[in-house]
């Protein structure tokens, strides 16, 4: 990635009307994906670096829960890579076991078995290689017949990375962008239900929004989970992570709904303006159904324990189908995020008693803390547990789930 010259943080958000025109649009298979370089207009300056289709994020991937659906990758790039689909349970995709070589082009079929939010992105076998596939990554989107809980949906697709300051004196610019853009408009009628799938494309980042306080969260990474609201009105997501959340639009018109960065409120994200006549009674589902393909319990006794810490080898992970996998992660160390692939975990209690009420395949790894988190593995195979320094901060690590 190259960034030649560099802008101020004012420049980026007073050139928005020039960044990152493109949006993610409808894909129609077989949809093809061209990894290649990308000069990107970024204000005033050029961001030089690989991208899906030219575009600063990849094109919306819509599939109907377990249909198959035909992709084809062209690698124009110079190194290779593997097509890795987060969150997707199992070997949901065939043709990407091994990685796609430069100039080969690649069919690939993917057969989701659950509906919900994900990402899809490049990756290499021994870790992602930040640097190279800061945006090689998109939202895929997997759909099926459910109940009814909003009267609109807005798709966010942010990311987050950072390029050099103006010169050696300066720092580092944090530049974050929806849907490729430095921020989205749309509209609204007063006390219009709004779901927001929040998809993060940052590999090494935060997704971070400020939302109305009386938001509910219905599903985290792709799963349906009780409804629950954002802490404090803040919604932070990890590295390729999900949170889908429903809002209500005031029922003034005329009116705006802002949603802004967390850690830079005065750069709005989404914008949504309320206008035309109030919305009328009708039946919305408060929540999700869920996913009856995930373990209602998961017994401890006999389950298959592992420990990581940063700075170590990851474990040898060998387990048994059918088997509970209890992994601890001890940081000592500065922020990480794991990514989980092939699986959804529970987020254990400290006395390993109880767990959280939602899924994760992301999870934040707070410095001084110690996390636990258990699955149950169901398809054979091997699976990676990649270890992420958030911020840039080192050098992603690799574990492999060995399923027998």
């Amino acid at each position: 990635m190259t960034f030649s010259p560099a802008l101020t943080r004012r420049g980026f958000v007073l050139g928005a009307a020039a960044l990152y025109a493109a949006r993610p649009a409808h894909a129609q298979a077989p949809l093809v994906l061209r990894a290649e370089k990308a000069d990107l207009p970024l204000g005033q300056a050029t961001l030089s670096t690989p991208a899906f289709n030219t575009l600063s994020a990849g094109p919306l991937i819509e599939i109907e829960q377990g249909k198959p659906f035909a992709l084809k990758i062209e690698n124009r790039l110079d190194f290779e890579f593997h097509f890795r689909p987060q969150g997707l349970r199992g070997k949901a995709v065939e043709g990407a076991i091994e990685a796609i070589k430069p100039g080969e082009t690649r069919d690939i079929t993917i057969t989701p078995p659950d509906a919900g939010s994900f990402v899809y992105r490049a990756g290499s076998e021994g870790g992602l290689n930040i640097t190279q596939t800061i945006l090689l990554a998109g939202p895929l989107i997997v759909r099926a017949e459910q109940p009814r809980i909003a009267d609109s949906e807005i798709i966010l697709a942010l990311n987050a990375f950072t390029v050099p300051g103006a010169d050696e004196t300066s720092g580092a610019l944090r530049i974050v962008t929806v849907n490729g853009s430095p921020g989205l408009e749309a509209t609204a009628r007063p006390g219009e239900r709004i779901r927001l799938r929040v998809v993060n494309l940052a590999q090494e980042g935060l997704g971070a929004l400020r939302v109305p306080k009386e938001a509910q969260i219905v599903a985290l990474d792709g799963q349906p989970c009780e409804p629950f609201p954002p802490f404090d009105g803040a919604l932070v997501v990890g590295p390729l992570g999900r949170a889908d959340l429903l809002i209500d639009a005031p029922n003034a018109s005329g009116t705006k709904l802002e949603l802004v960065d967390h850690f830079d409120p005065a750069h709005v994200l989404v914008s949504i303006a309320i206008a035309g006549d109030k919305m009328g009674d009708r039946f919305l589902a408060k929540q999700l159904p869920d996913n009856r393909g995930l373990p209602k319990e998961m017994p401890f006794q006999r389950a298959e324990r592992f420990t990581w810490k940063p700075l170590e080898a990851p474990p040898d992970m060998s387990v048994k189908r059918g088997a509970s996998v209890i992994v601890t992660f001890e940081n000592n160390t500065t922020p990480h995020a794991l990514l989980l692939e092939g699986h959804s975990a529970r987020l254990l209690d400290a006395m390993d008693d109880g767990w959280k009420p939602w899924w994760n395949d992301s999870i934040l790894l707070p410095p001084d803390e110690t996390q636990r988190f258990a699955f149950v593995p169901d398809a054979p195979g091997r699976f990676a547990l990649d270890l992420i320094p958030l911020e840039g901060n080192g050098a992603p690590t690799r574990a492999i789930i060995d399923v027998a």
